[in-house]
C-alpha cells in the first residue's frame, strides 16, 4: 500500500527490512514444522530470533548488543529451568564453557574478537550445552574461514581486515539447532 515508502516521510524503505521480516517468517515456519510440542517450539522460535537479530546487526554495526544477548542467555536459563529445554546442568555447562573457551580466544587474539561475540556464544551455550557449544565453535570457525577467506580474496584485502564473526556463529548455531532434534 506504501509502494516501498516510509508512511511519516515518504522515504524509500530499505530491502532489508522484509527480507529480516520474511527470514523471521521462515523461521517460525520452520519451527512449528521441526518441533513435536509446544514447549520446543517456543524455546526454537526465541532463540532462532535472537540469532538472526545479532547476524543482521553484527553485519551492518560490527556489534552484538547486550539488549539481545542478556535477555537471550536469562530466557535460555529460564526455558531449560522449566524444563521446556535442555537440562539446566547442560545449559549452565554450555554457556560457562562457551564463556571460557571464547574468553580465552578473545584475550588470544588481543582485539581481533570482540566482547560481543563472547557474550553471544555463551547465551548459544544456554541453549546447545557444552557438545552444542564445541560443534558450533568449530562449524562457525570453518563456515568464517571459507566465506571470510573467499572475501579477501575477493575484494583483494590483507587478513588484518576486520570480518564480524557473530554471523557465522548464528548461522553454525542454527544449524546446530535445526540438526540436533535429528541426530
Amino acid at each position: 500500500l506504501l509502494r516501498g515508502r516510509c508512511r511519516q516521510c515518504g522515504e524509500p524503505v530499505s530491502a532489508q527490512y522484509p527480507l529480516v521480516e520474511l527470514t523471521a517468517a521462515a523461521i517460525f515456519a520452520g519451527v512449528i514444522a521441526l518441533e513435536s510440542n509446544v514447549a520446543s517450539g517456543v524455546v526454537g522460535a526465541v532463540f532462532l530470533s535472537i540469532l538472526l537479530l545479532c547476524f543482521v546487526t553484527d553485519l551492518q554495526t560490527r556489534r552484538i548488543p547486550n539488549a539481545f544477548v542478556l535477555p537471550g542467555t536469562a530466557a535460555g536459563l529460564i526455558l531449560s529451568a522449566a524444563g521446556w529445554s535442555i537440562p539446566l546442568r547442560d545449559a549452565l555447562s554450555g554457556l560457562l564453557l562457551a564463556l571460557f573457551l571464547l574468553m580465552i580466544i578473545a584475550v588470544l587474539s588481543r582485539g581481533g574478537m570482540g566482547m560481543g561475540d563472547v557474550k553471544m556464544m555463551a547465551m548459544i551455550g544456554a541453549y546447545v550445552g557444552p557438545m552444542g557449544v564445541l560443534v558450533t565453535l568449530f562449524a562457525a570457525s570453518l563456515l568464517g574461514s571459507i566465506i571470510g577467506g573467499a572475501y579477501l580474496l575477493k575484494t583483494k584485502q590483507g587478513r588484518k581486515t576486520p570480518i564480524p564473526f557473530g554471523p557465522f556463529l548464528a548461522a553454525a548455531a542454527a544449524m546446530e539447532w535445526i540438526i540436533r532434534p535429528l541426530g
